[in-house]
């Protein structure tokens, strides 16, 4: 994302909580660049790349979640009406998704299993051209069937 400086503090910036938003920094402020009556551009080709490394948020699961939720939480207090309850569902049931695999690949199948639990409950179809394209269009139920099964051996070794 490109944009003039005076235009994103006259939006506020990037969050400065860093107890609450710390990692999801940028995604609050994208979600309040989308939110702005002003128009954007969507550009058809890659101009930037995103570097990994060890220390990235990307790698600190649990934290990245509870950044994330905190982020869609103060955006639907703010913008909530923009959206139909459905997208609502829908922004959600992915970010319970999202926490579902933090969780799983955390050896804490309980926990995913319930996120999963959640998400289909939200929205029980939940397209996403790149996962479906990959795991198929149920691939929430996929993934809750393969959390279950390690659940329950899991339970069973202890």
């Amino acid at each position: 994302m490109l944009a003039k400086r005076e235009f994103l503090l006259s939006l506020g910036g990037f969050e400065t909580d860093d107890r609450v938003y710390r990692g999801s920094e940028d995604k609050s402020l994208w979600i309040e660049v989308a939110a702005s009556p002003r128009p954007l551009l969507l550009l058809g080709k890659v101009t930037v790349q995103y570097r990994v490394h060890g220390q990235s948020m990307s790698h600190n699961g649990l934290r990245q979640l509870a950044s994330s939720q905190a982020v869609l939480k103060r955006a639907q207090m703010r913008h909530g009406e923009r959206l139909q309850r459905a997208d609502w569902n829908r922004t959600w049931a992915f970010s319970y998704y999202q926490a579902a695999i933090i969780y799983h690949d955390a050896g804490r199948f309980r926990e995913a299993a319930g996120f999963l639990l959640k998400s289909l409950w939200l929205s029980p179809v939940l397209r996403h051209p790149t996962i479906s394209n990959r795991y198929g269009t149920f691939f929430r139920c996929k993934r809750l069937v393969q959390t279950a099964r390690k659940w329950m051996l899991a339970k069973a070794s202890a």
